[in-house]
């Protein structure tokens, strides 16, 4: 039996409809973050849009109230940029990336990520509270510090708190610990 191709056509129409931008659908906003693992969040508003465009009935509420109880999180993942994603995506997407070159498997990040960790323990901290630290204990300032930590922050599991990403939030804002992520094989990740 001979294999089909696909036309460059179907390909397209099969990718816009994999990502839901070809017919809106009657989706909870976790069911859109996991079908497309994760979207893209560096401005807290445009994952609103983003699933309201791709769903018959998007309720604000329905998405704050999921970041509310923690199963979606704002965090680093792709391309070093903000996505929420479901916890169950971080925690492959982690994995996925605990095989690669990014930064927050470096040795800084490894030395410092304990300590921030520690901090934002004891409550949702600011880049602020935790840079002082950074700096005494690398001797870094500037960018270098501010990477550093964006890196170690990563690496402790420190994530964006939830609301950074509710509707008109501002980008910045405050960190909270969130626990180990589930352990995943880091294929299952790459195969996601």
């Amino acid at each position: 039996m001979a294999e089909r191709v696909l036309t460059l056509r179907e390909l397209n129409r099969a990718t816009l409809a994999r990502q839901l931008l070809l017919q809106r659908k009657r989706l909870s906003p976790t069911a859109v973050l996991e079908r497309l693992v994760g979207m893209q969040a560096q401005w807290p508003s445009a994952p609103y849009v983003g699933i309201w465009a791709r769903t018959t009935s998007f309720r604000r509420t329905a998405l704050e109230r999921e970041l509310r109880r923690g199963t979606v999180v704002k965090a680093t993942a792709m391309r070093q940029t903000l996505h929420l994603l479901t916890l169950r995506d971080y925690a492959v997407l982690r994995a996925a990336l605990s095989e690669t070159n990014f930064p927050d498997r470096s040795e800084r990040a490894e030395r410092i990520a304990p300590m921030v960790r520690e901090l934002a323990d004891a409550g949702p901290v600011r880049t602020a509270d935790v840079l002082p630290h950074v700096e005494r204990e690398l001797g870094l300032t500037g960018i270098e510090a501010r990477q550093a930590l964006r890196h170690a922050r990563v690496r402790a599991h420190v994530l964006h708190h939830h609301e950074t990403a509710l509707w008109g939030a501002r980008p910045g804002g405050r960190y909270v610990a969130i626990e180990e992520p589930e352990e995943h094989d880091p294929t299952e990740g790459v195969s996601a």
